[in-house]
């Protein structure tokens, strides 16, 4: 809103030109002195980033390039950020498919290093056709879904999930995933050598094998 009245009001050549094309059912997020957007339609899984320039008066917005395992697009999903990290649960994809599933962006690391990481998905078998949630919200490392039946009333049954412990299992930090590959590396190269060997070997030890002596018949 900031950012499309300083447009507006300072007319058309005040208007940045990475600003956010119209959209509908998406998310929008705080961190730091910056906001972002995530999904909604037209659909697409970029994470859209505003620097809020507060003494310039604008909002100078570009997409972040993200890697990782990004979610699938998606609208009306529910998101929050919650101490430096984004978590991104459920919504609907580009079918109209209800999704049931967890992604967390760390947004405390620099910009280049950004990376998705899946925390929890499902086959949405336990909530049902038949069921929808009306809200999901992140408190204190849980992540807390009212589901409720179609035209029926909205909270019917309140599910949660403990998040934190599922990033603590699934966590592999920078320094540990650079440890090992290099351990493979050096596991692959070893065996190759080893490979090597033997097969000069195995012939060789043939070739010089001392003949048997013939038997006396």
């Amino acid at each position: 809103v900031f950012a499309l009245k300083t447009a507006m009001e300072g007319g058309k050549d005040s208007i940045e030109p990475n600003l956010p094309r119209a959209r509908q059912q998406h998310h929008v997020f705080a961190f730091d002195k910056s906001v972002g957007l995530f999904g909604g339609v037209p659909f697409s899984n970029d994470v859209i980033i505003g620097e809020i320039r507060e003494n310039e008066g604008f909002v100078e917005w570009h997409v972040a390039n993200v890697g990782g395992n990004a979610p699938t697009p998606r609208r009306n999903c529910h998101a929050c950020a919650h101490e430096g990290q984004l978590l991104v649960y459920g919504g609907f994809d580009v079918g109209g498919k209800q999704l049931d599933d967890i992604f967390m962006l760390d947004t405390k690391a620099e910009e280049s290093e950004w990376k998705w990481q899946c925390l929890y998905m499902s086959d949405m078998l336990w909530i049902g056709a038949h069921r929808v949630r009306s809200l999901g919200v992140v408190s204190k490392g849980k992540l807390v879904v009212l589901l409720g039946a179609k035209g029926a009333a909205p909270c019917e049954e309140i599910h949660v999930l403990e998040y934190e412990k599922l990033l603590e299992l699934t966590t592999v930090n920078g320094k540990m995933a650079e440890q090992i590959i290099e351990d493979l590396a050096a596991v692959q190269t070893f065996l190759k050598t080893e490979s090597d060997v033997l097969n000069q070997e195995i012939p060789s030890a043939a070739a010089n094998a001392p003949a048997g002596d013939d038997e006396d018949v």
